[in-house]
């Protein structure tokens, strides 16, 4: 319910192509799921080395994170940072909105009580 107010949809990228999902919607998902390359799109691999003895290395793979900024974001999605930062500012602003309106309504409780 206060998610409806805070913000209005702006889709990103739609799960199928027509109205309605089909068959070949679900297994394109299943063959590479979108939720997946955000997470993809900012992991690396790179090396961690260890000694395991006086005269042995160990070189092993390390999988780390990259910074996801909205810029990395919206190039990943093909969608406009610029949009995507106006959307957030007024998500931002319908959060501080309604949180000012629950602070109302329970000061408002809080004195009927009394």
């Amino acid at each position: 319910m206060f998610w409806a107010t805070a913000a209005k949809k702006n889709w990103v990228h739609s799960l199928w192509a027509g109205e309605q999902p089909t068959a070949a919607d679900y297994l394109e998902q299943l063959r590479e799921p979108f939720q997946v390359n955000p997470m993809l799109a900012h992991t690396d691999l790179g090396s961690a080395l260890f000694p395991i003895s006086s005269t042995e290395l160990v070189v092993a793979g390390e999988f780390t994170r990259t910074e996801m900024s909205i810029d990395s974001y919206a190039d990943l999605v093909g969608a406009s940072s610029a949009s995507i930062r106006k959307n957030q500012l007024e998500v931002a602003k319908g959060v501080k909105r309604l949180r000012a309106k629950a602070k109302k309504l329970r000061e408002s409780s809080t004195r009927r009580k009394r």
